[in-house]
């Protein structure tokens, strides 16, 4: 399994859904985001924070992988007017699953608010799906 740092622009973006949702949808918007926001809610006073704990974990997991390797850390800050565009859920979702790939490589995943916010925003995306509204809740 090989791992990089995601750039900001991914961390951007994952925030950004986070906070503000996915196209047509605002299902993510506020999500969980546990105690690396105000009231536990992604906002924009958030960003930074939530920002920065998505892109440490990130790097630990690089740092795991490649022990041998130096790994450049830089200082997150949320791109106020973010222009990160509205994307769909599907698009939040495999932007979701990269970068659980690249940051699950230490032994501290398991139990990371990382972690927790990619499993909280994974449900919010889900339950964003075009159809997921109208499909059946239980099949008789």
């Amino acid at each position: 399994m090989s791992a990089f740092v995601v750039s900001d622009n991914h961390i951007d973006a994952l925030v950004t859904v986070a906070i503000f949702g996915v196209s047509g949808r605002t299902a993510t918007s506020g999500m969980w985001c546990g105690p690396y926001v105000f009231n536990n809610r992604a906002s924009v006073y958030s960003a930074d924070r939530l920002g920065a704990m998505l892109l440490n974990e990130n790097v630990l997991s690089v740092q795991a992988r490649y022990p041998n390797d130096s790994v450049q850390v830089t200082k997150y800050t949320y791109p106020l007017g973010n222009t990160t565009p509205y994307m769909s859920a599907v698009a939040a979702l495999k932007l979701v699953k990269c970068y659980e790939y690249q940051a699950c490589e230490h032994d501290g995943w398991d139990t990371s608010d990382a972690k927790k916010f990619c499993a909280a925003l994974t449900g919010a995306l889900i339950d964003a799906l075009p159809g997921y509204d109208a499909a059946p809740w239980a099949l008789d």
